[in-house]
């Protein structure tokens, strides 16, 4: 399988009516296969490999997540270091932590120009 750089997330803030309307737009017309369910929390992986979040009412996450919009959109980077190198000489600012979740696979969020909220993902080949 290969590997793409570009979008791996898309993190979507919903209220109560959004949430529970949008089952039948991922399951049934995009084909989208239910990856977790917690309280107020739904991942779908699309059929092209990303990840479509969606926090309704009841979702636990970061409280800089959603500070600036409704949604934040992932970016998968070869290098997680690199990538925010270069963001952070260009003004960005880094939120939280990395998380490291196995050895090859990576992520932060980064405020960019004070108005958008991204993320940033690097996975080896393991992580699908």
């Amino acid at each position: 399988m290969k590997h793409y750089l570009g979008i791996k997330t898309i993190l979507i803030k919903v209220s109560w009516n959004t949430f529970a309307g949008l089952p039948l737009l991922f399951e049934n017309l995009l084909q989208a296969k239910k990856l977790l369910v917690d309280t107020g929390l739904v991942a779908y992986k699309l059929p092209d490999g990303a990840i479509i979040e969606l926090y309704g009412p009841g979702a636990s996450y970061p409280p800089y997540l959603f500070l600036h919009g409704d949604i934040v959109i992932g970016y998968r980077v070869s290098n997680l270091k690199a990538a925010m190198a270069q963001l952070l000489e260009e003004g960005a600012s880094i939120l939280g932590n990395v998380v490291s979740i196995s050895p090859d696979h990576h992520f932060c969020f980064l405020l960019i120009n004070d108005v958008q909220v991204i993320g940033l993902f690097e996975m080896g080949v393991a992580i699908r």
